[in-house]
């Protein structure tokens, strides 16, 4: 595969476009602030709005959310069973874990969870609920109590990121069905950090977009595919991968096709389909300006733009991409 130089000036623009907003069918609902200390500015604003009002997450008596705070292993489960509706009654369980007494608030959560085989213990024996969960823990508590079938995830055929180069990794088969759906991103520099310690934001976050991907039918699938596709894309061209940034936005075009095809009238999938295109068309002028041909490249840029318009007028939620789509036309015209 060839590699094309991408202008420095563009490259740093890339590291502030992974600000991608979920392609969501619900992504339109309007909430009243909650929590003193998460504005509707709050990137995970939705997120946490979204699961309080499905009474996943609660806040503190002061008003607060805390979405900085650490979460433990104990905290972290309780989430993700009631994100999936699994009944935990109350009462006293022996989990067998040496850390874990009867009296303990979670020993009903973490009971369910082994008998669901949603969690186990350590080497050890002990199960530690107190030490905070990191993402490829959550992420497996997650699809396991989602009953989220991975048998099209359980091998990678390269490495799913710039820190996960082993394929055979345990976590692999989790990370790859969260990357894929959306549900997970990587770093610009093309990373998924597994070992990633959580905060209640970072737990919101997953929780929410597993909920929509989960309960948002084919469309929905369809949607948070083309979204890790344009995730992808700009994480190609931050890496001089022109090419295979052009194949990312031309997949996410497929995948909104797909969701255009089964709800064409809905805002949501129109503003996608349109955003997508809008993205295919930037990295084609990209390529066009390595050709040194001018001409198509102002002819492309003028389409990118137009997309990007048009996605906006569909679902103003697009607008933040569409603004970082424009901005990169821009910078490439200049």
């Amino acid at each position: 595969m060839n590699h094309l130089k991408v202008p420095k000036s563009i490259r740093a623009i890339a590291n502030t476009a992974l600000f991608i907003a979920l392609f969501s069918l619900g992504a339109n609902q309007i909430f009243a602030q909650s929590f003193s200390d998460v504005p509707p500015t709050n990137p995970d604003y939705a997120a946490i709005e979204s699961l309080k009002n499905l009474q996943i997450i609660k806040g503190y008596s002061d008003g607060t959310f805390r979405p900085a705070q650490a979460v433990n292993r104990a905290e972290a489960l309780k989430m993700v069973l009631l994100s999936a509706k699994v009944q935990v009654d109350p009462g006293l369980f022996d989990t067998g874990f040496p850390d874990v007494k009867i009296s303990d608030w979670f020993s009903g959560y973490i009971f369910v969870g082994q008998n669901l085989k949603i969690v186990n213990g350590n080497a050890d024996g002990t199960f530690a609920p107190a030490r905070q969960v990191n993402k490829a823990e959550f992420l497996k508590m997650t699809e396991q109590a989602f009953k989220v079938d991975l048998s099209k995830y359980q091998t990678a055929e390269y490495a799913l990121a710039r820190d996960i180069v082993n394929v055979s990794d345990w976590f692999v088969p989790y990370l790859n069905y969260a990357k894929t759906m959306g549900i997970i991103s990587p770093t610009i520099d093309d990373k998924l950090e597994p070992s990633k310690n959580l905060t209640r934001a970072d737990c919101a976050e997953i929780l929410y977009k597993m909920y929509i991907v989960q309960n948002g039918g084919e469309t929905q699938q369809f949607l948070s595919t083309a979204e890790a596709k344009l995730v992808d894309s700009l994480v190609k061209m931050n890496n001089n991968d022109l090419p295979g940034a052009l194949s990312s936005a031309q997949d996410a075009v497929f995948y909104t096709d797909n969701a255009l095809k089964n709800e064409p009238d809905s805002n949501v999938t129109q503003g996608a389909s349109l955003i997508s295109n809008g993205f295919e068309k930037l990295f084609e002028a990209y390529s066009a300006a390595n050709q040194n041909d001018a001409a198509h490249v102002k002819s492309l840029l003028q389409e990118a733009n137009d997309y990007a318009a048009q996605a906006t007028a569909k679902d103003a939620s697009l607008q933040n991409l569409s603004n970082q789509l424009k901005t990169l036309a821009a910078k490439l015209s200049n």
